[in-house]
């Protein structure tokens, strides 16, 4: 089937790529029917991970770090638990112009929001909040 059957087309179009799994919002959608293969389609996507250490002997230290997708495409390649791994290209440098990456690289994100908490192996609390900010990711299955 040639692309332009697929959907909307055009350089910031929503693409369709497939058959729809599930449309993935701060307030809807589950990513267990998720598979590798699946495309997900990106729209103002941003996301943040913040790992708080509580120390042992006293005191803290906070890490944040924050990743968007304004307009962008990329191929599940697993699903565990709440986290998605992905390969995609074009990213680094906001994904635009010369110093974007162009070689496929791995990425991880999420489809909720949630934290986790654990101990360390200096016996440090570590907890790690992963918030889905906004926007939204369709998830299609390929046409055979």
């Amino acid at each position: 089937m040639p692309f332009s059957k697929l959907g909307p087309t055009g350089k910031d179009a929503d693409y369709v790529w497939g058959q729809k799994v599930t449309t993935l919002t701060t307030t809807g959608g589950s990513i267990s029917g998720i598979k590798p293969g699946d495309i997900i389609q990106f729209r103002n996507v941003s996301f943040t991970k913040t790992v708080r250490t509580d120390f042992k002997g006293g005191g803290w230290r906070t890490e944040t770090q924050t990743s968007s997708y304004g307009h962008h495409t990329a191929v599940v390649s697993a699903v565990h638990g709440n986290f998605i791994d992905l390969l995609q290209q074009n990213v680094g440098a906001n994904g635009k112009g010369a110093d974007a990456k162009k070689i496929v690289q791995n990425g991880t994100i999420w489809g909720k929001s949630f934290t986790t908490t654990e101990k360390d192996a200096k016996g440090n609390t570590v907890t790690t909040t992963y918030k889905f900010n906004g926007g939204t990711m369709w998830v299609y299955r390929p046409y055979k």
